[in-house]
């Protein structure tokens, strides 16, 4: 199941940076992720689904090693694909998490209004993939409509806060592309760029609130 997970999380994020996060890419990357390895693995691909879903299952105990091991596959996932992206497009080319034109403003007001969007946006993601898991809308037992569905509420998500955050509710991914890129550009002074750690607040804890809320709905 990690192996399965680990692959569908690089084939996911990969395809994220060669496409410079076009919505219609990650949807698209995230159904063949889900079709190839969603069967064995769950294919969440995403810390705010797997804190969603143990939050759903209420087996705390329980199901506290698997939550843990999964969002620890999907980092993992995630620094593989970054690493894999860097050597592709190179290293100045890769997704960097962060809002469109506001990389230098660090005040706590724009932080706060980053989560408030990271987290509305998670929240309808996040409920569309509860609804498929736990409501059985699939229509087929492949679960090909189920992973369409999954993808195109993805692909609403993206598109919509794009232009407000940068498009990532997902803390797995945000957490690989910020430190990745904080290492890249932050140690050259050449690059003109500096990627501030501070914004993993906004694109780790909103994510995980709106996984929260999408729960709770």
């Amino acid at each position: 199941m990690a192996l399965f997970e680990y692959f569908g999380m690089i084939l996911f994020l990969v395809g994220i940076n060669c496409s410079g996060n076009d919505a219609s890419v990650a949807a698209l990357g995230l159904f063949v992720a889900a079709t190839l390895t969603g069967r064995l693995s769950g294919g969440h691909f995403n810390m705010a689904i797997t804190f969603a879903v143990y939050v759903m299952e209420a087996k705390w105990r329980n199901n506290l090693p698997i939550a843990l091991a999964v969002a620890a596959v999907d980092l993992l996932g995630a620094f593989t694909a970054m690493t894999i992206s860097a050597g592709l497009l190179g290293e100045k080319n890769v997704f960097i998490l962060i809002p469109p034109g506001e990389i230098n403003n660090l005040s706590t007001s724009y932080l706060l209004y980053l989560l408030i969007v990271e987290a509305f946006f998670t929240m309808i993601f996040v409920s569309t993939v509860l609804s498929v898991k736990y409501r059985k809308v699939s229509a087929t037992t492949d679960g090909m409509l189920s992973n369409l569905t999954i993808a195109i509420g993805l692909y609403v998500a993206v598109r919509m806060a794009g232009p407000l955050s940068g498009g990532g509710v997902n803390p797995s991914i945000g957490t690989a592309s910020i430190i990745t890129a904080a290492i890249i550009f932050n140690t050259d002074d050449e690059s003109g760029k500096y990627v501030s750690p501070i914004f993993l607040i906004p694109y780790i804890v909103g994510p995980l609130l709106g996984g929260l809320m999408a729960a709770g709905l």
